[in-house]
């Protein structure tokens, strides 16, 4: 699945998602937070965080950042 995931383009499938979305990225990952953002602007509606280095901003921002994630996802959620 993550071969399928990763060897494939999404770019024409990024604006069909009509479902409240979150798209969370981090100033340090390994995939890049411009990204994240160009994936935000393609979805109608879509909220973007972008995590800054200090806060967790790595790969994994539920781990290095718990609070601040946990409540953007509550946030979110209603």
């Amino acid at each position: 699945m993550l071969f399928d995931h990763a060897t494939n383009d999404w770019r024409d499938v990024i604006p069909c998602i009509n479902l409240p979305t979150l798209v969370v990225g981090g100033k340090i990952s390994l995939v890049g937070w411009k990204s994240q953002q160009w994936i935000g602007s393609q979805i109608p509606g879509a909220r973007v965080e972008i995590f800054e280095e200090a806060e967790g901003g790595n790969h994994f921002m539920f781990m290095e950042n718990p609070e601040k994630f946990n409540r953007i996802v509550k946030e979110f959620m209603g």
